[in-house]
């Protein structure tokens, strides 16, 4: 197991480049959605957890490949990095900089709306518990019609919120 740091100009730009390394970026969906690396898959250090990183990492085959770590500045990804190495083992290489600093040095950067890899299921469990909702107030009482206003209502102000936030 080992821990390295790149800078954005010369190894990491050049392995980005002609590699597509896994990159994976540690901040909130929220701040993925603004800006990010082309590519980069968001896993937030919040919900970050050795198993969903062994099963990514069996399944894209990347068992013995250095694996990049990013976040706005670097210190999320340099503790997301060695929480992972601490608990899973392999080789992670925090970028320096984060995505301000891959931006300043002209590696491609999506800005928009890109969704990470926790915002649908988090939309379908919502909208199922809303049917569920209206079910039960068929079903058993109208008192649960107020649970699918609820939770609608809830989703609503989460897509206005990240709306406002991009911008």
């Amino acid at each position: 197991m080992s821990l390295l740091t790149v800078t954005p100009t010369g190894e990491f730009k050049h392995i980005y480049t002609n590699e597509k390394p896994l990159v994976i970026d540690v901040r909130s969906a929220r701040e993925f959605g603004a800006f990010h690396l082309d590519g980069a898959v968001n896993i937030p250090a919040s919900e970050l957890s050795s198993s969903l990183f062994k099963a990514m990492l069996e399944a894209a085959k990347l068992k013995d490949k250095t694996v990049y770590i990013l976040c706005h500045s670097g210190k999320r990804a340099t503790a997301a990095a060695q929480r992972l190495s601490d608990e899973f083992g392999g080789h992670y290489s925090v970028v320096q900089g984060g995505t301000v600093a891959c931006d300043d040095f002209g590696i491609s950067i999506i800005f928009g709306s890109k969704k990470s890899l926790l915002e649908m299921p988090t939309s379908i469990l919502g909208g199922g518990l809303i049917l569920l909702g209206i079910a039960l107030g068929v079903l058993v009482h109208a008192g649960f019609y107020g649970l699918a206003a609820f939770l609608g209502g809830g989703l609503i102000v989460r897509s206005l919120a990240g709306a406002g936030a991009r911008g």
